[in-house]
């Protein structure tokens, strides 16, 4: 795999308001032993290229401030689904379009920052949902900011703790 990245920012600062964009081009080179036509394993290749642009806004006011963004990123498929492909079968690159709105609030006596959400984990032993036995609910901070949580360096059982901010939690279950 080649891969080339190259990645552009701007920023307009308008007063109380910041706009900002951001735009990245990606170019992927596969070059890999995949199935051909008659599924023999041949070396062939994929070129893939990305552009993945973001746009946003913050309106500041006092101690407080709004904030917005639109992003559109795109990747390449897992390897094993090239090699387990024929020309014909080729998986499709993953598209994710991402809409974020927020509002942070601080001062020297308080603030309001909520920086991850736990989750109910639902534990199923046989198709079967184990709802006794003291291990429902098990809360999990699976949902973070990034950069505001981390693994714990624990040998075994580790999970993730919140470094700054407050963490809510969220009413449905996963699984």
């Amino acid at each position: 795999k080649t891969d080339f990245n190259i990645f552009g920012r701007a920023e307009l600062n308008l007063g109380n308001v910041l706009v900002y964009g951001d735009m990245q081009y990606r170019h992927v080179d596969y070059s890999f032993l995949g199935f051909d036509r008659n599924l023999n394993n041949v070396q062939q290749q994929a070129v893939l290229d990305f552009f993945n642009p973001k746009v946003g806004a913050t309106y500041s006011f006092g101690n407080s401030s709004v904030y917005a963004s639109l992003a559109v990123g795109n990747h390449e498929p897992n390897r094993n689904d090239f090699t387990n492909s024929s020309p014909a079968s080729r998986p499709k690159s993953e598209n994710l379009k991402d809409f974020e709105a927020g509002y942070h609030f601080s001062s020297p006596t308080f603030g309001l920052n909520i920086n991850g959400f736990y989750i109910k984990r639902r534990v199923y032993f046989m198709g079967r949902w184990i709802k006794h036995g003291g291990y429902y609910p098990a809360w999990f901070l699976r949902l973070f900011k990034k950069g505001k949580a981390r693994s714990e360096q624990r040998a075994m059982d580790e999970h993730i703790v919140l470094l700054d901010g407050k963490a809510e939690k969220l009413k449905n279950d996963f699984i």
